[in-house]
């Protein structure tokens, strides 16, 4: 009676131990669904026939469609050049990753989106699974670009339409910068005397090479 008792203890702590076990890892699961689920970069996976499989909430929030307008669809449909995503999907099949790939993707109410695309291929005995692909959205960075560089076209303009000779100096006077008219006015380029003492250049009065 002794030893069954023994045993039956035995077996109820192993049962308690197992199911302890299956707590911790269905909890573990459920941490690591929430955390790819909820994630703020937008991920998804394509099988080989380039259908999407699965993708994330920031995914879908980022194009602006629903689950079933997205997942179950072909990748190309959200792809604005359709020559960028055949190369990715090569690659991918090729079992080559892709880093930072900058393309445009279409989203629901008809605007484009520039995104980089991080991806990588899964494989199980040499057959193909899926893709694994991170979306990163640069749109707002690539306008600020795009305004920073109207911006300084725009000044370069003015600055070099001036007729007064101009030029910027650090405050140890070093020459950073100097305008067309002043530039053609000792017939150098800027190279030739940006980043020097403005009293060395042929502009100071005082220059020996005057």
């Amino acid at each position: 009676t002794a030893e069954i008792l023994k045993a039956n203890l035995q077996l109820q702590q192993e049962i308690l131990r197992h199911q302890q076990t299956e707590d911790a890892l269905r909890q573990s699961q459920q941490e690591l669904s929430d955390f790819v689920e909820n994630a703020i970069v937008g991920l998804h996976w394509v099988a080989a026939d380039g259908t999407i499989i699965w993708a994330n909430q920031a995914e879908l929030d980022l194009l602006g469609y629903t689950r079933e307008e997205y997942i179950g669809h072909s990748i190309t449909e959200f792809h604005a050049n359709q020559a960028a995503i055949g190369e990715i999907l090569e690659r991918l099949l090729s079992n080559q990753p892709v880093q930072e790939y900058e393309t445009d993707l279409r989203c629901k109410d008809g605007s484009v989106r520039r995104v980089l695309i991080d991806s990588n291929s899964s494989w199980h005995n040499g057959e193909f699974v899926r893709t694994r692909c991170f979306t990163r959205d640069i749109t707002d960075r690539k306008r600020a670009e795009e305004a920073l560089r109207q911006s300084e076209q725009k000044f370069r303009a003015i600055f070099d339409g001036t007729f007064q000779f101009i030029g910027l100096l650090t405050p140890e006077g070093i020459l950073t910068e100097a305008n067309r008219p002043a530039l053609d006015a000792i017939a150098v380029n800027l190279k030739d005397v940006v980043g020097q003492p403005f009293w060395t250049t042929p502009w100071w009065t005082h220059s020996p090479a005057l």
